[in-house]
């Protein structure tokens, strides 16, 4: 058994080749004690009843040292469940934040609905979001939520129960909402995956996941879930926060980042959504992806292929349908490709209340319901129905045994795998607390903030700004913090800085100006009188993603309607992506005082900013930044920060170019409007400078790469300015020839380093099979001979270096 020492002190284990655990051990060890007292004992008196004990301790002890491997554990424990036992692994129709209360005197106790659900199933295979908080959960600091000093007590306290009242005392699998951070009190939330896809630098994502699956780890989370599967091909998708791109060579980068971090944290993972939920019609929430077959390979299966690569060990199937097969009922999605080609062998969860949804694929019944599901390929159910009557559907024949034995074994394997099988329970040492409390997950947060921060916009070098300078901020979005962190979000204390507390305590003057519900709510005197006093303005606009109390949500967590203005997240769609009226005409006041404007972008989308650009010297995308996110925004707006990332989504002029993705195919301009968008795919400024030189191509032939070989791109990047700063070049490719149509161009590499004033670095990209490979005509991967033209650019856009070559 391999163990090492993770960081904060506790330890993390790799059961896969553990031969003999350390009850094993401790069993042998008394096997040995009590063979000898047998021995002796049996000479002189009650050989029979000896001979009993001495016979179950080989079978145990047999048991111990046949079983090598997490899936041999597996199988044996599976043989002695009833079908009503599996039915309880596989089935989850109970929510986590449901199972617990508190008494009289503020103890946690598990509720008799719970206690009833599992002694109903004689155990449980996962528990979703026990530790959850936010408005759909109703758990809150005042309504009683778990928070950071109880997280190992309410863990033991749900274990316990679990593991001392069932037959098989098979503990529970906890998992969790964590896309940008634990969703529960106490915790770290990052920047969103938007963001993250705007630093383009994979290994400082690695660090942040990294850093949320210690805290899920030491807090009593088995399995945390990351949104790193899905595209954002269409703005209009309330989730496309939760996407790193539109790329999906960055997007796949990302996607093995994630879990690589998590690894490195001894934590599983869930990867969500599985798969091609972005490409729904219209950007509709779980809709339709009217997608061929090669759109599906190019566009959306790269980030789930290099998950499942870097080792996850769970993942979510979609909501949404593709070619008119819902993905919870694709076998093909789910067996051929999943399985088959990509090799995986983990476990495979619905997304919630989702089987449920596949009843009138069948004949009507829940049971059938259960068979269709699991035949295509999902595991494990997730507060759907269906799934509690998985026995119902064996007994009746829609489905075997066998089938669902393969489900559970595949869960049972996960839960020897990460350890909770031989040790259920956490040290109650205050872990959690500690790693909080030692700052090591707000400095990632910060970090990875920076780096995401887009400068669009900077005319007269109006940003950086000095210290001496009057600054007014204006906006509703700069004064609370719940606009900076994005959906799926736990309730924060209120000592979170927000831009307005960071600015403020640094000298400057707040104004309101405009908020989500009442429009522009600053008369044009008072308006004018404070832009009077200031030297420059910063100005907030963008959406929202803030949930609330008072809203209605459906069983899902999705938001049904929203009782104050969200037009993003989960569940909210637009159809146009236009910013408010009053955030637009409150700007517009605010250039006419001819004081130079900054404008900060709060959001989780790309809208249309024509107007928001015309109106600003500079202009910063800030996206969903995280906690932390003012600190590093005050930071880069002063020059103590010049880390600025790229845009990893094109930002259309008008909702009517969409799709504007730089990578579709070829398209005509309309009469009206032209097919470029004001900010590409990779576009970005810094306040460095940068010169790109000495560019060289080293070719191969077509079989030469097909062996391994490789196409190589050097260059020079230098910083020719007096500030230190980070470039991105970024490499892409288009190609004519073979057997298919080709799109416009595809990255097919990046890099992003620090350089300080003269300083230079060579720079290498390569281009081999993996990078080169086409779904072809003969319906497989092949690389056939083409032309390629290899680009080197600051955007997909603005190229530096071109060459074509010929395979």
């Amino acid at each position: 058994m391999q163990s090492r020492t993770g960081e904060f002190g506790v330890s993390v284990f790799n059961q896969e080749n553990a031969i003999l655990t350390k009850p094993a051990r401790v069993e042998i060890l008394l096997f040995i004690i009590d063979f000898t007292i047998v021995f002796w004992y049996n000479i002189v008196v009650k050989i029979a009843f000896h001979k009993t004990i001495l016979q179950a301790s080989k079978n145990f002890l047999g048991e111990c040292i046949c079983m090598a491997t997490n899936k041999e554990r597996a199988r044996a424990l599976l043989e002695k469940m009833t079908l009503n036992e599996k039915v309880g692994q596989l089935a989850q129709l109970v929510y986590g934040f449901k199972a617990y209360d508190r008494d009289e005197n503020g103890e946690i106790f598990l509720t008799e609905d719970f206690k009833a659900y599992v002694q109903k199933f004689g155990g449980l295979g996962m528990l979703n979001n026990y530790f959850r908080s936010d408005p759909w959960s109703q758990r809150c600091y005042a309504t009683g939520g778990i928070v950071l000093e109880e997280r190992e007590k309410a863990y033991n306290l749900l274990q316990k129960y679990i593991v001392e009242n069932t037959r098989l005392g098979i503990p529970v699998l906890v998992e969790e909402d964590t896309p940008h951070g634990r969703q529960v009190l106490d915790s770290v939330l990052y920047p969103v995956s938007f963001n993250v896809g705007c630093t383009f630098n994979p290994k400082l994502y690695r660090r942040q996941t990294e850093a949320i699956g210690i805290e899920s780890r030491l807090g009593g989370c088995h399995v945390p879930y990351l949104s790193n599967l899905d595209m954002a091909v269409d703005p209009r998708w309330g989730r496309s926060e939760e996407c790193f791109s539109e790329d999906p060579y960055l997007a796949s980068k990302l996607s093995q980042a994630a879990v690589e971090g998590m690894n490195d944290a001894g934590s599983m993972v869930c990867c969500k959504h599985f798969a091609a939920q972005g490409a729904a019609l219209g950007g509709h929430n779980g809709g339709i992806a009217m997608i061929g077959e090669r759109e599906l390979r190019e566009i959306h299966l790269p980030s789930t292929e290099s998950a499942v690569k870097a080792g996850c060990d769970f993942i979510m199937a979609a909501y949404n349908e593709i070619d008119g097969v819902l993905c919870h009922a694709n076998s093909y999605l789910l067996k051929d490709i999943l399985r088959g080609e990509m090799g995986y062998e983990g476990v495979v969860r619905s997304d919630g209340c989702a089987n449920d949804s596949l009843v009138d694929m069948g004949d009507g019944s829940m049971a059938n319901t259960a068979a269709i599901a699991l035949q295509a390929g999902v595991d494990c159910g997730l507060w759907d129905r269906a799934y509690t009557h998985i026995e119902e559907a064996v007994k009746q024949g829609y489905i075997s045994e066998s089938v669902v034995d393969d489900a559970v074994c595949r869960l049972l394997e996960k839960k020897f795998k990460c350890g909770v099988m031989d040790n259920p329970y956490l040290e109650e040492n205050n872990q959690s607390v500690k790693f909080i409390e030692s700052g090591h997950g707000q400095q990632v947060a910060y970090e990875v903030a920076a780096e995401s921060l887009v400068l669009l916009k900077n005319e007269k070098a109006t940003l950086p700004l000095s210290e001496d300078k009057k600054v007014l901020i204006v906006g509703e979005n700069l004064s609370n913090i719940y606009y900076a962190l994005g959906d799926y979000t736990s309730e924060r204390k209120p000592d979170t800085l927000t831009l307005k507390d960071v600015f403020t305590k640094n000298g400057a003057k707040y104004l309101e100006g405009w908020n989500f519900n009442n429009g522009i709510i600053v008369s044009d005197a008072e308006l004018e009188k404070a832009v009077s006093e200031a030297d420059v303005v910063i100005f907030g606009f963008g959406g929202s993603s803030m949930r609330d109390f008072e809203s209605d949500y459906n069983d899902a967590g999705a938001i049904n309607n929203a009782a104050n203005y969200m037009d993003c997240g989960e569940g909210r769609d637009l159809a146009s992506l236009i910013p408010m009226e009053c955030q637009r005409e409150l700007l517009k006041k605010i250039a006419a005082l001819g004081k130079p404007v900054i404008s900060l972008g709060i959001g989780g989308r790309a809208y249309v900013l024509g107007e928001i650009t015309d109106n600003s010297d500079a202009l910063i995308w800030c996206g969903y930044p995280g906690q932390e996110g003012a600190r590093a925004i005050y930071d880069t707006v002063y020059g103590k920060q010049n880390r600025f990332g790229r845009l990893s989504v094109s930002f259309p002029k008008h909702v009517g170019q969409l799709p504007i993705n730089y990578n579709y195919k070829r398209t005509y301009d309309y009469v009206d409007i032209d097919s470029k968008p004001p900010f590409p795919f990779g576009y970005g400024l810094s306040y460095s400078s940068f010169e790109y030189s000495d560019f060289e191509v080293k070719s191969a032939t077509l079989e030469e790469i097909r062996n391994g070989g490789s196409i190589e791109v050097n260059f020079t990047v230098k910083n020719v300015s007096s500030v230190t700063g980070m470039p991105v070049p970024q490499l892409y490719v288009a190609r004519k020839g073979g057997t298919i149509t080709h799109r416009n161009r595809e990255q097919k590499g990046f890099d992003k380093f620090t350089l300080e004033p003269n300083e230079s670095k060579r720079v290498s990209f390569t281009l081999g099979y993996d990078e080169l490979k086409e779904w072809s005509m003969n319906k497989k991967y092949e690389l056939l001979g083409q032309r390629i033209k290899i680009m080197v650019g600051t955007s997909c856009q603005d190229i530096v270096f071109e060459s074509l070559v010929t395979i």
